[in-house]
């Protein structure tokens, strides 16, 4: 009998000691998931603004393109193709509030003929189509 006491004392004691670490791992866990909330809040709404702007910065991008050959000349020294600059403007309707005004200030930034704004209309219209 007294076998019996001594080995229902340390399953008590043994009972005791899980329940306090269970108590310990769960209070850790509940830190960490508060911590976990808190960092997804603070990224969803704190710091929501600052995070809108660097993907708006990362959607527009600017290439230097160096020009892949020089001056060729024929047999006779007389040129057959030089390197002139050109430019490329691209528009993106999708994120333009209202297209014809980006175009009339645009058209003011650099020369545009009419042709040139047909061009692009026409070319809008198919791809819209």
């Amino acid at each position: 009998m007294a076998r019996q006491l001594s080995e229902m004392r340390n399953w008590q004691q043994e009972t005791s000691l899980t329940h306090s670490r269970v108590m310990v791992i769960g209070i850790l866990m509940l830190i960490i998931l508060l911590a976990l909330l808190f960092r997804y809040f603070s990224l969803q709404v704190i710091d929501h603004e600052k995070y809108r702007v660097q993907s708006e910065n990362n959607r527009i991008g600017f290439r230097l393109i160096a020009p892949a050959r020089g001056v060729i000349e024929d047999r006779n020294g007389n040129l057959v193709a030089v390197n002139e600059p050109s430019f490329t403007l691209t528009v993106n309707p999708e994120s333009v509030d209202d297209l014809d005004q980006t175009l009339e200030t645009v058209s003011g930034m650099i020369e545009l003929s009419d042709s040139e704004l047909e061009v692009f209309q026409s070319a809008l219209k198919r791809r819209d189509h």
